[in-house]
């Protein structure tokens, strides 16, 4: 799947037009998968279309230069693709076959006594409310939301 935005994103769009990020949208961040690959578009070479909409034509090179750098501190890989446009999509082409030709991986499967426990499980039956293990501590002192590296955008 191809994405325009994600939570990554988002935080960083939420510093633009409120001047700070939130906690929660910091916490969405830290609890979403990585993904395969950022590509970010760079804003020299694209002349600014006004749609009616957009209102940030002062704010193009800030805005490609907060991305880069919290690209930088994220683990996943990005790319930024510059040029002609249709050198901008041939790189993006380039940049996602490199990263299918390189294949997806699995983990390990699981031990015996894993699977075997885990068959059990699923022959028990459906699991109730009352039943099921919590998962989310709502208790205080819980220790809030997660933090990561590329999450701190502000």
């Amino acid at each position: 799947m191809i994405a325009d935005t994600d939570p990554f994103a988002t935080l960083i769009w939420e510093e633009r037009y409120r001047g700070q990020v939130s906690e929660e949208g910091c916490h969405l961040v830290a609890l979403r998968p990585p993904p395969a690959l950022y590509i970010l578009t760079d804003h020299v070479g694209v002349a600014f279309e006004q749609d009616g909409i957009r209102d940030g034509e002062h704010l193009r090179a800030w805005m490609t230069g907060r991305f880069e750098q919290e690209l930088n501190a994220q683990p996943a890989p990005w790319v930024k693709v510059t040029g002609s446009r249709r050198r901008r999509f041939e790189r993006a082409v380039e940049a996602i076959n490199a990263i299918l030709a390189d294949g997806w991986r699995f983990a390990d499967p699981l031990p015996q006594a894993a699977r075997s426990a885990s068959s059990a499980a699923v022959n028990a039956g459906p699991v109730s409310a009352q039943s099921a293990p919590s998962i989310i501590s709502t208790s205080k002192g819980a220790a809030g939301p997660a933090t990561s590296k590329n999450a701190s955008v502000g």
